[in-house]
């Protein structure tokens, strides 16, 4: 055993083990970045929450890649068990022009003079209230003591579209309406002056909903005292050649299928409006097996009014709005986002509106920040909740 000891080799082995540990843990932890207009007065009461301003992302080692988090994102999403945790009672509103989305409330519905802060949450591209992003984010609200409502977008969750229009990434206009049903029917009192806090919290593509919504809307922005957005792209250029690279393409057929999916169930309503805007045979382009991303997202561009997919591109990304925003908002994004990127950040425009605070991560995957390879836990949604906490009167 001495021997041992005395051998070169026996104090590089501790060496690198110990070096080994070191490495593990400092991958494991890491900061979260904030990127804010220096003296800014509307987001001081982020910057001087000190639980917001600590938290630190553990990334776990066994899943500690982006498509790794992704695989295991995917089989949570598979598991019923984790489908059916919530209930939720449903108001389907309807639009001036016979369009319809689904409100769907976390186990009740809320009643008149209720004070308890109202939580908007508004899933992912044709996502559903049992998405599990969606769970996560209710897990981690209700124990703050939020009363929570879900947006869906138009022709998901279970509700076909009703109207001849498809949501695009500018129709901030489809968030509008249901949230000022939402606010005069449960958040303004008999004087009809705002009686309760709300907040906004959108995952991924409604991110781009929620922004444009803040943009079109500047009225709105006393309606709201916070927003969150995780996960959404600043340029969209940038992010659709990410999905077209990575991992052979897979995210861009990821989102083919959502697309062609929600086209295919609606095609009797959308076929005329098709031809008219797009100049195209809706049912051909859904049998056309060549059509990617790119020409679905050019045809809803089209149906939004958009005359090509550069012009879609461009003017519809989200980076086109952040000088309008009028509302303290958090931007959450995870650096090593297979579905996005980073290059699609937009540090500069962020910084110079005082009411953006910008937050990144090194790893995180897309919507993921699992904390465990066991665990359902997202830390995402503690960092955006913990950010529209620092905005609560109640916790003052």
């Amino acid at each position: 055993m001495n021997q041992l000891m005395e051998s070169p080799c026996y104090y590089a082995t501790i060496f690198l083990f110990l070096s080994l540990l070191i490495c593990l843990k400092k991958r494991a932890t890491q900061d979260l970045v904030l990127y804010a207009q220096k003296g800014s007065q509307h987001l001081k009461p982020a910057l001087s929450n000190k639980k917001f301003n600590s938290m630190k992302y553990r990334d776990p080692f066994l899943i500690f890649s982006a498509p790794l988090q992704i695989a295991k994102h995917t089989l949570l999403s598979a598991n019923k068990k984790y489908r059916s945790k919530y209930q939720y009672l449903r108001e389907v509103f309807t639009y001036p022009n016979g369009g319809t989305c689904a409100i769907d409330w976390v186990n009740e519905i809320s009643t008149k003079g209720d004070q308890r802060p109202l939580l908007i949450l508004t899933p992912g591209l044709m996502g559903d209230s049992n998405a599990i992003y969606i769970i996560g984010s209710i897990d981690v609200a209700i124990k703050q003591g939020y009363c929570i409502v879900i947006i869906s977008q138009k022709g998901s969750n279970g509700l076909n579209l009703t109207s001849p229009d498809i949501s695009g990434i500018t129709s901030g206009w489809d968030l509008q309406p249901p949230i000022q049903y939402i606010y005069n029917k449960y958040c303004v009192n008999e004087k009809k002056e705002k009686a309760r806090q709300i907040f906004l919290f959108g995952v991924s593509y409604s991110g781009y909903l929620i922004s444009h919504y803040l943009a079109q809307f500047p009225e709105d922005s006393k309606v709201l005292d916070a927003v969150a957005i995780v996960g959404s792209s600043h340029q969209t250029a940038a992010s659709q050649e990410n999905m077209y690279k990575y991992l052979f393409g897979s995210f861009d057929k990821y989102m083919t299928k959502k697309f062609k999916g929600v086209l295919s169930k609606n095609v009797t309503i959308l076929k005329d409006v098709t031809l008219q805007k797009a100049g195209i045979d809706l049912e051909k382009f859904l049998q056309d097996k060549n059509n990617k991303l790119h020409q679905y997202n050019e045809l809803v561009g089209k149906l939004n009014g958009f005359k090509d997919i550069d012009d879609y591109y461009i003017n519809g990304s989200m980076n086109k709005t952040f000088p309008k925003i009028q509302n303290p908002i958090l931007y959450l994004h995870s650096l090593d986002d297979p579905a996005i990127g980073s290059k699609n950040i937009d540090y500069e425009e962020c910084m110079k509106n005082p009411h953006i605070l910008l937050g990144t991560t090194r790893t995180g995957s897309h919507v993921c920040h699992y904390e465990g390879i066991f665990s359902t836990d997202m830390w995402y949604s503690k960092v955006c909740i913990e950010f529209l906490n620092s905005y609560r009167n109640d916790l003052k």
